[in-house]
C-alpha cells in the first residue's frame, strides 16, 4: 500500500535526520490515509509529524497532531498509542510550561500502560512525573520518582531506561 510505504519512508527521512523529507512523506501518508479513512494509518502519520514538529521547537504544531492522533487512537480502541499519545502531549503540555495540565495526563497513560503491563512505558511516566516535580523544585518527590522509576526499569531490564533515571538522579 502507497500510504505505508510513504510512512516507512518518513521513519528512514526522519531516522536519518532529514526531517523536510520525512515531513513530506508523512503528509502524504496522512491524505492517502485520510482519503481510505485508515484511523490508525492517520493516527500514526499525526504522532510522526508531531515528532518533527517537537524536533523543531513547534510546541503549538506538536500538540495539534498529538490530540489528533489521541482522538484518532480512541476511536480505533488502540490502547497503546492512546496511553503514548497522552504522554506525547503531556510533554509538549509540560514543555509549554503548562504543568498543571501535563500532571493530569501522565496518570491516565501510567494506568493504560499498567492495564497493558507494559513497565518499561510506566517506567517512563515515573521519570517524566520525575522531571516534572525537578522543574518544579520539588526535589523530594523528584527523587521518590526517579526511585520508581529507576526501580521499575531495573525489574523490567531496561537498561537504557535504567542510565537514563541515574542521569536524572545525578542531576
Amino acid at each position: 500500500e502507497e500510504a505505508w510505504v510513504l510512512s516507512n519512508l518518513g521513519n528512514i527521512y526522519y531516522l536519518s535526520r532529514q526531517p523536510d523529507l520525512a515531513h513530506r512523506a508523512y503528509t502524504e501518508a496522512l491524505a492517502i490515509y485520510e482519503q481510505s479513512a485508515h484511523l490508525q494509518g492517520q493516527a500514526i502519520c499525526h504522532n510522526n509529524l508531531a515528532n518533527i514538529a517537537s524536533d523543531k521547537n513547534d510546541p503549538i504544531e506538536a500538540e495539534q497532531h498529538q490530540q489528533r492522533g489521541y482522538e484518532l487512537y480512541q476511536q480505533t480502541g488502540d490502547q497503546a498509542g492512546v496511553a503514548t499519545a497522552l504522554t506525547n502531549l503531556a510533554n509538549t503540555l509540560q514543555a509549554q510550561g503548562r504543568t498543571e495540565e501535563a500532571r493530569q495526563l501522565y496518570p491516565q497513560a501510567f494506568a493504560i500502560f499498567g492495564q497493558l503491563r507494559d513497565e518499561v512505558r510506566q517506567a517512563d511516566v515515573y521519570g517524566n512525573l520525575g522531571s516534572l516535580a525537578l522543574a518544579e523544585r520539588d526535589l523530594q518527590n523528584a527523587i521518590d520518582l526517579f526511585k520508581r522509576d529507576l526501580a521499575t526499569s531495573t525489574q523490567s531490564q531496561n537498561i537504557y531506561g535504567q542510565a537514563v533515571t541515574l542521569a536524572n538522579l545525578a542531576q
